[in-house]
């Protein structure tokens, strides 16, 4: 039987939706997206809590009558230094391609859509579509990657690629010298909540706050004798050559080598928020 679900966005726009229990959330989402005419990033529920789009409906706990929030996804140009070319990603989920993209990544349509995020490379793209599946240009994605439905996010470095999985695990391609093979600490990345690049090298931050790196140490990778732990990280961020955690205590702790050049002390330093 059919629910009758009220959808929201943050602006005060709504539309009641009906869907049954075996529904996904992705589905739903999409239904929103449809009658709301607007990209649509995630749902969230009214305890604050992300659903899950692989899960249905009848799993998230959402029963009729149900009311429900959905978050914009912004247009944005993704591209980098020596990226084939730039790539629009509207908020609708379609992507527009321009610049050398035919030389530079074989095959790639000069339109995408049920697109939610793109990362690029040197080498070239990877797009992340809606239904958690990832299509990828010039780079040679690996097999298994285009089979997985449970990607949540993608990063680059300047030659490679990293996913991360809903089941908190993460599988990258590309560049061995530049993060494209994780083999070293396999057997670390499980439970990751957080995961950002440099142009060298992927740092990844655990539930239990271990940090997780691979790469290139001049692009921010730590060694894998070096263990460290940060808790109540809020956000993970890079430049080209440094990474940065914003802290739940309002602190900041970076490591890496700093925007100009300027190399951080060799052990990571907290910064007090300023008041």
């Amino acid at each position: 039987m059919a629910l009758s679900i009220h959808v929201s966005l943050l602006s005060g726009r709504s539309v009641r939706l009906r869907a049954t229990p075996t529904a996904t959330v992705q589905d739903l989402r999409q239904a929103a997206q449809k009658k709301l005419r607007t990209g649509i990033a995630s749902l969230v529920n009214s305890e604050g809590e992300l659903l899950g789009p692989e899960k249905c409906v009848g799993e998230v706990g959402l029963r009729e009558g149900a009311r429900i929030t959905a978050t914009v996804q912004q247009a944005r140009i993704v591209s980098c230094r020596r990226s084939p070319g730039f790539f629009l990603v509207r908020g609708d989920g379609s992507v527009l391609a321009w610049g050398d993209v035919c030389s530079g990544s074989p095959g790639l349509p000069r339109e995408l859509r049920g697109v939610r995020q793109v990362a690029a490379c040197s080498g070239g793209l990877a797009a992340l579509l809606s239904n958690g599946q990832v299509l990828s240009w010039g780079s040679s994605c690996p097999k298994e990657v285009g089979q997985l439905t449970d990607i949540h996010e993608i990063h680059a470095t300047e030659e490679a690629f990293a996913a991360l999985l809903g089941d908190g695990s993460v599988i990258c391609w590309g560049s061995e010298r530049l993060g494209g093979n994780s083999a070293e600490v396999k057997e670390q990345l499980f439970d990751i909540k957080l995961l950002a690049a440099s142009l060298g090298a992927f740092v990844a931050i655990r539930e239990d706050g271990r940090i997780i790196s691979w790469g290139q140490p001049c692009y921010g990778a730590r060694s894998v004798d070096e263990p460290y732990e940060l808790h109540g990280v809020l956000q993970l961020v890079a430049t080209r050559g440094a990474f940065a955690a914003l802290l739940d205590t309002g602190g900041v702790v970076s490591w890496g080598k700093g925007v100009r050049n300027a190399e951080s002390r060799a052990a990571m330093c907290q910064l007090q928020e300023y008041g």
